[in-house]
């Protein structure tokens, strides 16, 4: 075998370790990350659980804006105030 076709499986040989490595770098990747990204259901529990909070304080919050509504219509009605009896004069006791 001469020297350049002992260079040329040298390089060959370091190529596809090389690659070998590299790929096996990028099949560790995405297999961890895979496995990583799998408990995203608890996360999307939790978002629904915060949409369905969010929904129902709205409803509760409109609500009470109607009942704030109704109390000051009430007030700006007015009744005249009610006159107390007159005082008593104090008896002796």
């Amino acid at each position: 075998m001469d020297p350049s076709t002992a260079a040329f499986f040298r390089g060959l040989t370091g190529f596809v370790v090389l690659a070998g490595t590299i790929m096996g770098g990028i099949w560790l990747y995405f297999n961890i990350r895979a496995k990583y990204r799998a408990p995203n259901s608890a996360i999307d529990a939790l978002r629904d659980d915060n949409a369905r909070l969010e929904a129902e304080l709205g409803s509760r919050m409109a609500e009470l804006e109607d009942r704030v509504d109704f109390v000051e219509r009430r007030l700006v009605q007015g009744k005249p105030p009610v006159n107390l009896p007159p005082k008593p004069e104090r008896t002796p006791v």
